[in-house]
């Protein structure tokens, strides 16, 4: 089974949800939380 190919953003996406990446365009949430905002979402991530 495959994600997606290389170059299609997987890595940048997750780094984004983990609040590691800040990004450009558009909003992140995570169980209702901010990962820029809120630092207990990198614990909820498994």
């Amino acid at each position: 089974m495959s994600i997606g190919p290389n170059g299609a953003g997987k890595t940048t996406t997750m780094e984004c949800v983990e609040g590691l990446r800040k990004w450009d365009e558009g909003s992140v949430s995570v169980l209702g939380l901010d990962p820029r905002k809120d630092a207990r979402v990198g614990g909820r991530i498994g």
